[in-house]
């Protein structure tokens, strides 16, 4: 008789109730902690500005790197602390999402006016730390299994499903910015995603991803993986916004965990083991895109009064908040209740039917009740003498 691998008398314990008590409070203490500094540091710059003040740009600076100690401290201990694999996996894509907006604090000390090159510069941060993570991603994996192949990407299609879902009041309420902006802030909000997606699948051992390496069965690696990315999340849009945009990153990114941590799973799920990276980075980065692209962090100022873009822009992101929200925790039953091996080829198809469906949906929507076009910055004119 064959002796089941869960009764396996030789099998590492898993953690505890208290580590996973741990586990949240450290999460909720890095949301909570990203928040009250980003929210408190915009609100002090606002108020100096009515005042007829502006706050120097390079404030932003210790203001940022303050952020990061305050994560840092805990969350680091708890990850060089950590013995077991399924809860070191999560705390070091904490860790590491913490290194990276302590190196995208760099943009933000470029004059609020000057969005062009800090999304110039939030691209090529964005893309140096996800070389970095993509090579100690892959050399890690082939210290632990030399003979491991390439995983193939998979839940790119509900991805393309999800993201114009999450856009979509952006595209109802928002407003692109002259083409160069636009290019810039949609590449600015895929670099994102690429580090973010990165970080969610290649981080743990064996190079599964995270939810491969918590073995908590399938709700509680479910549950695992998901609670991971929506803080990995809250630290990513804390740090990388500029200008205000990172309140709205803040309402917006952290529910996308709900979805990329069910995409993760049911990637990692798969015979054989697929990727979800491209899934993730094409979720996160069209995403923050919207909301980068389509509102300018110009004009997220209080002096401008109630019922400006400000109102609008916090409007259309806790709408795009509770869309999330749905579709993450429909994403998570989703993979919660689902049986058997995933291949995936079988929804092929019908997949990248709703991905079309949905971008034309996204298209038509913005053409028909959005403000269609580009509407960057005009330079006005005004004459010394005014005619009669």
């Amino acid at each position: 008789m064959t002796t089941p691998a869960s009764a396996d008398p030789h099998a590492a314990p898993g953690p505890g109730c208290l580590s996973y008590a741990l586990l949240v409070a450290a999460g909720l203490w890095a949301i909570a902690a990203s928040v009250t500094a980003q929210v408190v540091a915009w609100y002090l710059d606002q108020a100096l500005l009515i005042s007829g003040q502006e706050m120097p740009s390079l404030v932003w600076l210790p203001i940022s790197w303050g952020h990061v100690l305050l994560l840092a401290l805990p969350l680091g201990l708890l990850a060089f602390l950590a013995t077991t694999p399924r809860l070191r996996a999560v705390y070091r894509a904490w860790a590491l999402a913490i290194a990276f907006i302590a190196v995208l604090a760099f943009p933000r000390a470029l004059p609020r006016t000057a969005s062009q090159p800090a999304a110039l510069a939030q691209i090529l941060l964005s893309l140096l730390c996800a070389s970095a993570l993509l090579a100690c991603s892959v050399r890690r994996r082939r210290a632990a299994v030399p003979s491991a192949g390439r995983a193939r990407p998979a839940g790119v299609a509900p991805a393309l499903i999800l993201a114009p879902l999450v856009a979509a009041p952006f595209l109802l309420w928002g407003a692109l910015g002259s083409p160069l902006d636009t290019l810039l802030d949609l590449s600015a909000g895929l670099s994102l995603g690429l580090f973010a997606g990165l970080l969610v699948d290649r981080l743990a051992p064996p190079a599964h991803g995270l939810e491969a390496s918590l073995g908590a069965g399938r709700a509680g690696g479910l549950a695992l993986a998901a609670w991971g990315a929506v803080v990995t999340f809250a630290i990513l849009g804390a740090g990388f916004g500029f200008g205000g945009s990172q309140l709205l990153l803040l309402i917006v990114l952290p529910p996308l965990g709900l979805a990329a941590g069910a995409l993760a799973v049911r990637a990692h799920r798969a015979t054989p083991p697929r990727s979800a990276w491209l899934a993730v980075t094409l979720l996160v980065g069209l995403a923050t895109g919207a909301a980068l692209a389509l509102v300018d962090p110009d004009e997220l100022v209080l002096v401008l009064g109630e019922h400006e873009i400000l109102a609008w822009a916090t409007r259309a992101a806790w709408s795009a908040f509770g869309l999330a929200l749905l579709a993450g925790l429909l994403a998570l039953g989703l993979a919660a209740f689902a049986r058997g091996p995933v291949s995936g080829r079988g929804i092929r198809p019908a997949g990248w039917a709703g991905a079309a469906l949905a971008g034309l949906a996204a298209l038509g929507l913005y053409a028909l009740a959005g403000q269609p076009g580009f509407y960057g910055e005009r330079l006005f004119v005004i004459l010394r003498d005014q005619a009669d």
